[in-house]
């Protein structure tokens, strides 16, 4: 909270430095609470309007990029290739960048060719809420090192027109750092 408090001031001085200072140590304590999407839904669009450069471009490019402005944060300019990546999964144009099992397993998703056929049917059948959460612990359980699983939960979604939903999942699966991405 204090780290919070102390960024939502350094934000109303204007003090880029200060802004710059608060926001990684704020970033900090939100990892360990798990709380990076929330405080990029927060904070986003006041980071996004600041000039910036180097390590710092990429923290805000980060965070905005698990916010709902990541289509806005796919425009900064990075070098980072894993932040490429997530920038070309914001736009809905994913390149296996980042040479990972994971970027590969995204940007194959994207294709539209591994919808799992069993998750097709479910919908003919008239239940694609049951189809919908049976992909989303598919695309759960392939986020523990499961790139086939991830390939395959995405690409459901995205067939069943929940774009938004399938880009904002691999944006979390690729920048939070609770998952195997070897």
């Amino acid at each position: 909270v204090e780290a919070v408090q102390r960024l939502e001031t350094a934000i109303k001085s204007g003090d880029p430095a200060s802004i710059f200072k608060q926001t990684r140590r704020a970033w900090s304590k939100m990892k360990e609470a798990r709380l990076e999407v929330a405080f990029a839904t927060l904070f986003a669009e006041g980071l996004l309007r600041l000039p910036s450069k180097g390590d710092d471009a990429d923290l805000i490019t980060r965070i905005a990029l698990l916010s709902p402005l990541y289509e806005q944060a796919a425009r900064t300019d990075v070098d980072n290739p894993l932040l490429k990546s997530a920038q070309s999964v914001a736009i809905g144009e994913p390149k296996a960048i980042a040479a990972l099992p994971l970027t590969t397993a995204i940007e194959a998703a994207f294709s539209g060719d591994h919808v799992p056929h069993y998750l097709s049917e479910m919908v003919k059948e008239n239940r694609l809420g049951e189809a919908i959460l049976r992909a989303m612990a598919l695309t759960a359980t392939g986020a523990n090192g499961d790139a086939g699983a991830v390939q395959s939960g995405l690409a459901f979604l995205r067939s069943v027109g929940l774009e938004d939903t399938a880009r904002r999942t691999a944006l979390q699966l690729l920048l939070l750092d609770r998952l195997d991405q070897g």
